[in-house]
């Protein structure tokens, strides 16, 4: 399919890989109508790119009504433009890291795995049916009759998940099997199904590490040495849409990269950075620019992650400290091994 003078709908598309896949659509003559919470990085992506190719929508995933404003929002703008409707990249995705039990050996809080999987799953699910009820409708094109492709965004972590990824494995686990029954439901509508699992890609926290760090990370990659860029995804995301053998399939998106299964290991204090995650149920982007709602907190870029402003949020997140390398709080304890439950 081409992209060019059609439309495409995505979610967390105000900061890095949705954003990066906004702007390859418009740059190869496609329009997109951008979902995400945070409206001030959402306003200034719309003015940065050409004028009329592009319109922000504000939408929280968790919300099905708020979905539904914005799908509506998107449709009124395509009768607008005349620019039919071609395809969703649900993008929006959440990690709050925790393990099974902690350190006391209590277990992990079923409201962080609800929230990710609400997030991740339900928030991708949702849009995507919502959509589709309108990509359904468009009328086919081609030689092969087709309407459109849903690009859903999983992750490395569904197969090779680290320690503390049990909720964030089964989130993006789940869309990954979403795929194939996805593309047989919608096949006799001629509409694609394709998912893509990135690795570890660059964000805030790549750009604050150290030679140290990057030295150890790259022992877990195999070639390029380096993490992903997000207009490599992006390319990905285009490609995939441009060709129609592409259906019912997941791609791996990480130059062979197999991450250990400690990421403490790898970035200490990352327990503690997930800490303040936990406690802001509503801070769905800790990565890229601008995208955590203007707070410096790290994290690994897994997949393509929408952001709320700080307006959205509920509860703050500790001041900037001079001491810490990761800019928040005291400067992180040194991790204490989980306790070891006591056989009876």
């Amino acid at each position: 399919m081409k992209i060019e003078g059609r439309t495409f709908v995505i979610s967390g598309g105000a900061s890095g890989l949705g954003q990066a896949c906004v702007e390859e659509i418009c740059r190869n003559g496609g329009h997109v109508a951008i979902l995400d919470l945070n409206a001030e990085n959402g306003a200034e992506l719309v003015s940065n790119l050409p004028k009329g190719v592009a319109r922000f929508f504000e939408c929280n995933v968790l919300e099905t009504e708020s979905i539904t404003a914005a799908v509506a929002g998107a449709v009124d703008w395509i009768k607008e433009t005349g620019k039919p409707l071609a395809g969703v990249v649900p993008a929006a995705g959440v990690s709050t890291p925790a393990t099974i039990l902690d350190r006391n050996g209590d277990a992990f809080n079923l409201d962080d795995f609800d929230f990710v999987m609400n997030v991740n799953l339900r928030g991708t699910i949702d849009l995507v049916r919502q959509c589709l009820v309108h990509l359904a409708k468009v009328e086919p094109v081609g030689e092969d009759q087709e309407r459109g492709i849903v690009v859903m965004v999983a992750s490395s972590a569904a197969f090779d998940g680290q320690k503390g990824q049990v909720s964030y494995s089964a989130s993006k686990g789940a869309v990954t099997a979403m795929t194939l029954p996805l593309a047989r439901d919608l096949a006799r509508y001629g509409i694609r199904v394709v998912t893509i699992a990135p690795s570890l890609f660059e964000s805030r926290m790549t750009a604050m590490m150290s030679e140290k760090v990057k030295r150890s990370l790259e022992k877990a990659m195999e070639f390029p040495r380096r993490a992903g860029k997000p207009e490599e995804f992006a390319q990905l995301v285009r490609q995939s849409i441009e060709n129609v053998m592409l259906n019912g399939t997941v791609l791996r998106l990480d130059g062979g990269m197999r991450m250990p299964s400690k990421i403490s290991r790898i970035f200490p204090g990352i327990w503690e950075y997930a800490q303040h995650g936990r406690q802001d149920k509503h801070l769905i982007n800790m990565s890229s620019r601008g995208g955590n709602g203007g707070s410096n907190l790290p994290n690994f870029q897994w997949a393509s992650i929408t952001a709320p402003p700080v307006s959205k949020r509920e509860g703050t997140l500790p001041p900037l400290q001079s001491g810490n390398p990761s800019g928040h709080g005291p400067k992180p304890k040194p991790l204490e091994p989980p306790c070891k439950p006591k056989l009876k």
